[in-house]
């Protein structure tokens, strides 16, 4: 049962493929992202989820996609790239303590073809390091639907701790109960990454 597992030590997550590169949400981006998210999520999420991408700059700021250019495509035009994923994030003062900050993930999806790749990895790890750096956040959290094991699973390997189950969150779902995972800010990803040149 997933609520038992233990999580790991966090690690940077390895490089994705080549032909995938984590960008900022842009206009053009849209339509997919919401696309995947409404194919591959149990929530609806308004206009206005998608319009604050563009319009709230701490939004903004802590929402990425992924992009997949073909390795056999000799251009590098924006539009030659094919949107596979997304995070959306905002952030929020922490329950026990407002006067931290803290991540929450929204949304998080990625079509199957490319999943096992360590992109959906480097989505979280980019908006996490992003939220660190410029909104000193202390933790990062998360509502995962209570019978997705593999969604739990996939938390605690990221170093996030399963918590308290919420009875009837999602209402279209049977059960409808969310688990929380939360992952405390380590000292290492408080630090400002150091690029390799």
């Amino acid at each position: 049962m997933a609520a038992s597992l233990s999580p790991a030590a966090y690690d940077r997550p390895p490089v994705p493929p080549p032909q995938v590169s984590i960008v900022p949400c842009h206009s053009q981006h849209l339509h997919a992202f919401r696309r995947i998210n409404s194919l591959l999520l149990p929530l609806r999420y308004p206009d206005k989820f998608y319009t604050e991408i563009n319009s709230d700059p701490e939004v903004a700021s802590v929402t990425r996609v992924a992009v997949w250019r073909d390795s056999s495509s000799s251009s590098t035009q924006v539009q030659d790239a094919k949107v596979i994923g997304g995070i959306r994030c905002r952030i929020e003062p922490e329950a026990d303590n407002p006067a931290r900050k803290c991540l929450y993930v929204q949304t998080l999806s990625l079509l199957s073809p490319y999943r096992h790749l360590a992109i959906a990895s480097n989505l979280l790890h980019e908006v996490v390091e992003t939220a660190a750096q410029q909104h000193g956040i202390s933790s990062v959290y998360a509502h995962v639907w209570e019978q997705n094991e593999d969604a739990l699973e996939w938390y605690v390997k990221r170093s996030f701790a399963i918590g308290q189950k919420l009875e009837s969150y999602y209402t279209r779902l049977r059960p409808g109960g969310a688990r929380i995972v939360t992952r405390k800010m380590s000292i290492q990803e408080l630090l400002p990454s150091k690029s390799v040149s």
